[in-house]
């Protein structure tokens, strides 16, 4: 590997990288541990042709840091992890490489979890759940009688968002304000949904498939829709990317029209320079691993044992965190990511020193 995996290992604080191959069924996998701590690791699962192993490493060392931060602001019981997974998911995923996968995940002996993901649905995990015990939104009663997990996603982002405009825009409604939808699969298709419920809100979206804007035109013809190369134009009062991971570069941040901008994702700008420029022009960054931890909260409470029917009302967590950390990163006059990150460490940290106590 041209990569110094050690080094790029220290620079996101994992500790353990693993790569295996089951030539039989075509799977090939990076998982990543960056911190049990707090528990064991709840890992993000992400499937794509991953033509360079150095960069499918690198998505799979961030996916597991910013993990453990999600994790640790929701004074939840989990470690950071990730699962990546080589190849087109609708053309590898079967029977026999999800199986081989849970084999797999069983050779973490209960230290890692693995959940339902935009790339693994429930029926992908229904054949994991063929091999291991080590899984979470598994539980068909429970997952019936609550909600997706990318409902939960969805809803703690809204409140994250709903937090922000409080600080941001001084008001404690959303009604009457413009919001840019970007990518409407999944959790972006549940923002929409949500958003939409509110009185005299404006939607803009974008996708790059015709069947997604379709299925929320069909519903509500008043949504607005422009072309993906032309989202960043539109002015706005929040802008939600739910593409990608560093989808938005410096010239396209220049580009933005908004007093808001976060996402489903957990990092949507490229490079921590931009957050500086958005900083400059009075826009609002809110990294979306702050917003983004809803699933966490649902999983936590199936493996807890709690009933399905409390996530809603503890998904309020997420507007109350969001809110501390604006508020203190204005006193202190850092960026909301340079706070988060630097409250999950903390808090991590008291977790490790309790731990060594005898």
């Amino acid at each position: 590997m041209a990569l110094d995996i050690f080094d790029l290992m220290r620079t996101t604080n994992n500790y353990e990288l693993t790569f295996y191959e089951e030539p039989s069924v075509q799977l090939k996998s990076i998982i990543a541990i960056n911190n049990t701590v707090l528990g064991p690791v709840l890992a993000t699962t992400k499937i794509f042709d991953f033509q360079s192993v150095d960069k499918a490493t690198q998505v799979a060392l961030r996916m597991a840091y910013y993990n453990t931060y999600r994790s640790a602001l929701l004074r939840r019981p989990f470690g950071g992890g990730s699962i990546v997974l080589s190849g087109n998911p609708k053309k590898v995923k079967n029977e026999f490489y999800l199986r081989a996968l849970g084999i797999y995940v069983n050779k973490f002996a209960g230290n890692l979890f693995i959940a339902p993901s935009a790339d693994l649905s429930d029926e992908d995990i229904k054949y994991i759940m063929r091999e291991t015990d080590f899984v979470v939104g598994g539980d068909e009663d429970f997952m019936r009688n609550g909600m997706p997990p990318a409902k939960a996603t969805a809803l703690g982002i809204i409140n994250g968002i709903r937090a922000a405009v409080k600080f941001q825009l001084g008001r404690d409604d959303i009604s009457g304000l413009t919001f840019v939808v970007q990518g409407i699969d999944g959790v972006g298709y549940y923002i929409v949904e949500h958003l939409l419920q509110a009185d005299d809100v404006n939607v803009i979206i974008t996708d790059r498939v015709y069947d997604r804007i379709k299925a929320i035109q069909d519903r509500v013809p008043e949504v607005k829709v422009v072309r993906p190369g032309e989202i960043y134009k539109q002015s706005c009062d929040v802008f939600i990317s739910c593409t990608f991971d560093s989808s938005i570069s410096e010239e396209e941040a220049s580009m933005l029209e908004t007093k808001i901008l976060t996402g489903s994702v957990n990092n949507v700008i490229y490079s921590d320079n931009i957050e500086k420029v958005l900083q400059e022009r009075d826009i609002l960054y809110i990294p979306g691993y702050v917003l983004n931890g809803g699933e966490i909260i649902l999983f936590d409470n199936e493996l807890s044992g709690l009933g399905p029917d409390v996530v809603e009302a503890q998904l309020n967590d997420i507007y109350n965190i969001t809110l501390d950390l604006l508020r203190q990163a204005r006193e202190e006059n850092k960026t909301v990511n340079d706070v988060a990150i630097s409250a999950a460490t903390q808090y991590i940290e008291n977790i490790a020193a309790i731990k060594k106590l005898r």
